[in-house]
């Protein structure tokens, strides 16, 4: 999945294609039920307009002015279930000091045997008490919640990314 949207990106398809390409592949070569779920952001960084593709993942934590929500993005097939699933575009416009934080259900769905999921809950409340913190140190004290919540055991992949964006500085006036 990721060559195939790779080699996509690189011949400046967009995401839509990008995710056909991946999902063809994928049905291609690994026929049944197996899939990959993800997300698909084409973000531009001057003026924070972007636009994702939900390719069947939980959708994305927005942390602006200090309120957490959920980007409502509708989620599509995943990659890799059928090969004439279409995948949308939604967009979506960044304001300056905006936090992105995406994730895979290994994060909300890790436990320890018996005890409750870490949850989806828990994931926004970290985002929101932790807004001080750099994207890289929240990736990291999430992980080791997520970690601890089920003693080590993974029972599936849980991944996160965390961006802010910020307008690059315009130069100033020189005279």
């Amino acid at each position: 999945a990721v060559a195939a949207m790779r080699n996509a990106r690189r011949a400046h398809c967009s995401i839509v294609e990008q995710a056909g390409a991946a999902n063809r592949h994928l049905v291609e070569q690994f026929p049944g039920a197996d899939f990959v779920t993800g997300l698909i952001l084409e973000l531009d960084v001057d003026n924070g307009a972007a636009t994702i593709l939900n390719a069947g993942h939980p959708p994305p934590l927005l942390l602006r002015d200090g309120g957490v929500s959920e980007l409502l993005v509708p989620p599509e097939l995943p990659l890799g279930l059928v090969s004439s699933a279409h995948y949308m575009v939604h967009p979506i416009q960044l304001n300056p000091g905006d936090r992105l934080l995406f994730f895979t259900d290994g994060i909300t769905e890790a436990h320890r045997r018996g005890e409750p999921e870490f949850g989806y809950r828990r994931v926004a409340a970290m985002l929101g008490e932790q807004s001080d913190i750099t994207p890289s140190e929240l990736v990291r004290q999430l992980t080791r919640a997520v970690n601890e919540s089920c003693n080590g055991q993974l029972s599936d992949d849980a991944t996160a990314v965390c961006l802010d964006w910020h307008p690059p500085r315009l130069p100033g006036p020189t005279g």
